[in-house]
């Protein structure tokens, strides 16, 4: 076979493509590997309690989501309230990603001492607050 400057061009479309291709694939493999945790406060304010969250205590791969509404499995259209805001109280906690609020507002109360690391950045004694009213 003779290489003609036409087909070396179309092959090197092709390995650009492939390697496109390979990169999205890539990087949705690693975002759907990526755990995510969302506060319920079942039994109380503490951020520590595994009890108070889908998916257990977040750890630093986790994406937080905390919000004052809760879609409850088999009722997406009817959220519940979340009384039990968190409070990391004189404690530590991680997360890769922090998403907090909603329509009905949320709030995160980290005091004492405590210290939050979201994606490396450190969060000390603080008042997070996510309110449609404010």
């Amino acid at each position: 076979m003779i290489n003609s400057p036409a087909s070396s061009a179309s092959q090197s479309r092709i390995n650009v493509a492939s390697l496109v291709v390979s990169a999205v694939v890539a990087s949705f493999v690693a975002d759907a590997a990526q755990a995510q945790t969302v506060w319920t406060g079942a039994e109380d304010s503490d951020w520590n309690n595994a009890d108070n969250w889908d998916g257990g205590v977040p750890d630093g791969t986790d994406r937080v989501t905390i919000s004052r509404d809760l879609s409850v499995s088999g009722s997406p259209n009817e959220p519940q309230p979340v009384d039990n805001q968190p409070v990391l109280d004189g404690g530590t906690g991680t997360a890769d990603a922090l998403f907090l609020g909603s329509l009905a507002g949320a709030e995160l109360n980290i005091r004492n001492g405590g210290q939050l690391t979201v994606d490396g950045a450190n969060i000390g004694t603080n008042t997070i607050n996510s309110n449609a009213n404010n």
